[in-house]
């Protein structure tokens, strides 16, 4: 099963969407390498089609790479 979940990096209000076979171990390895504390907030079941329907920001909004 695929799904699809949504990290927020607490003290910037960044929000990772991803999505993952393994959710909750990708998750886990945000946190051993990310300085920021993570919150995750939710995971739905779905892939790539369902990651793709998660509202959008703006282009300028954007942040290149991880959390």
């Amino acid at each position: 099963m695929s799904a699809v979940y949504f990290l927020k990096a607490v003290s910037s209000g960044w929000i990772k969407i991803g999505y993952s076979k393994r959710p909750l171990e990708r998750v886990s390895g945000y946190h051993t390498f990310c300085p920021h504390e993570l919150r995750l907030l939710k995971v739905i079941e779905g892939g790539l089609e369902v990651e793709g329907k998660a509202p959008t920001v703006r282009p300028s909004a954007r942040a290149r790479g991880v959390v």
